[in-house]
Order: C-alpha cells, then structure tokens, then sequence
C-alpha cells in the first residue's frame, strides 16, 4: 500500500485546483484551492502507508464526529479511497488564519473572550473522549 505522491500548482483533485502550497509534514502537505467560486484548505497525504492512511481516517472520523461543538472547524468534502494506489485520500476545509493576523487590531478582552471558547471546544472533546 506504500506509495509516495508529488503534488504540483494547478493540478486537480476531487474537482479541486491546488493553487499555492501552505505547508507540509512528513506525511503530508496542505494546500490552497480553489473549485468554481468557492476556496479552501485541502489536505492531501504524500506518503501513503497503510498505519498512515488509518490515522488521517481516524481524524476525519474525529472532526465529522464532533461537528456539532462549536469551534470544531467543519469539513467541506473528503474523499477516502479504498485502493490508493489510483487515488489520493483527501480532505478539504475552510482556510484558517494565522493567530497573529487574526488579533491584530483586537482588544485584550476580545482576545481573552475567544481563548475562553477555545477551552470550551477543547472541554467538550475530552467529555467526549478525545485527547
């Protein structure tokens, strides 16, 4: 099931185009994309072994499992292939912004006030079990 994917600008996958690369890891690299008028994060896996592919399905199964706590950043569309060696697993959400970009301007309290919401999010999933 090993198999290493190289990712490249305005390539397409699932209907969407990579427009510029926002970061990558061992295993895999996130991209900017775009399909018809709407744009996202994609996340796609570059080395693709079986114990990987079972852990990027398991964050999938996480993040839509626990869609409904509010601060859980929700996932567009994904695509969990069962033979990847034709096609490559994917997921795809909204792009963040950087926490420096997004406090810029804000007030302490605003600041503190979304910190709060932060720790809620992260309360509810571990009532929920996950760590």
């Amino acid at each position: 099931m090993a198999r290493k994917n190289n990712y490249r600008q305005h390539q397409i996958i699932g209907g969407w185009k990579l427009e510029a690369r926002l970061g990558k890891g061992g295993n895999g690299e996130v991209w900017r994309v775009q399909k018809q008028e709407e744009s996202g994060a994609i996340k796609l896996l570059k080395n693709i072994r079986e114990n990987i592919y079972k852990r990027f399905k398991a964050e999938i199964h996480a993040i839509t499992k626990n869609s409904d706590i509010e601060g859980i950043v929700q996932i567009k569309e994904y695509d969990l292939p069962e033979d990847t060696s034709q096609k490559t697993p994917w997921f795809v959400m909204p792009i963040g912004k950087k926490f420096s970009e997004w406090r810029e301007g804000k007030e302490t309290l605003a600041i503190m006030n979304e910190m709060l919401l932060l720790a809620k999010t992260i309360d509810q999933l571990h009532e929920r079990k996950f760590y």
